[in-house]
């Protein structure tokens, strides 16, 4: 069974119903305690780089098996994509990744193409 942890535009659906960025912060940590396998965020334009970090953060200190990250939308740019990369270098499970109007220039697409090919 799928357990999903949904934002979408600054709402969760299903399980939590942030409507500040703060509330969606307190409900990344949940990440860190559960096997969540699909993290669904998507046009949280305030999510940027620091939610970025935030989420990578939760992924490096999760065993959950992420299969699907959505992150489009979430003006995520160079940095917050140079924490994510560190945190998908081990997720042998990530099969889905969806990082579409994003803020992301040639600095973090390198980091994200030699996390992505490592052996995992």
């Amino acid at each position: 069974m799928n357990k999903i942890l949904r934002f979408h535009e600054g709402r969760a659906v299903g399980i939590d119903k942030p409507r500040e960025l703060s509330e969606f912060e307190e409900n990344i940590e949940r990440l860190q305690r559960s096997d969540l396998n699909f993290l669904d965020v998507y046009f949280i334009e305030r999510l940027g780089n620091t939610g970025a970090s935030r989420v990578a953060n939760a992924l490096l200190a999760t065993r959950s098996p992420v299969t699907v990250l959505n992150l489009n939308g979430t003006e995520i740019g160079d940095k917050g994509m140079i924490d994510l990369s560190k945190s998908f270098e081990n997720m042998s499970t990530l099969r889905w990744l969806d990082l579409r109007w994003n803020k992301i220039g040639k600095k973090g697409a390198e980091h994200l193409a030699r996390s992505l090919v490592k052996d995992n």
